[in-house]
């Protein structure tokens, strides 16, 4: 191996993505670090109306379906 270093296109590409790849995962890291937030505890709502509203469309087909969802005040439920 030669002492002389050459910036060929491989070692700038190498370069690059190295940058991209430190900058993203430090700023992932930052986030997790000053992210005081809150757990996602009131997923159980969405749970419990994803089963109500398919044992809606089970029972009622897509009408009751489509009711129900327009009572929800925007708020869907996952399926």
């Amino acid at each position: 191996m030669s002492s002389d270093y050459r910036w060929n296109e491989r070692n700038v590409c190498n370069l690059v993505m190295a940058t991209v790849s430190i900058f993203f995962a430090s700023g992932t890291l930052l986030w997790i670090w000053l992210d005081r937030s809150p757990g996602q505890w009131d997923d159980s709502w969405y749970l419990t109306n994803s089963l109500v509203l398919f044992d809606t469309f089970a029972e009622g087909g897509l009408a009751a379906c489509f009711k129900l969802v327009s009572r929800n005040e925007g708020r869907d439920a996952w399926i």
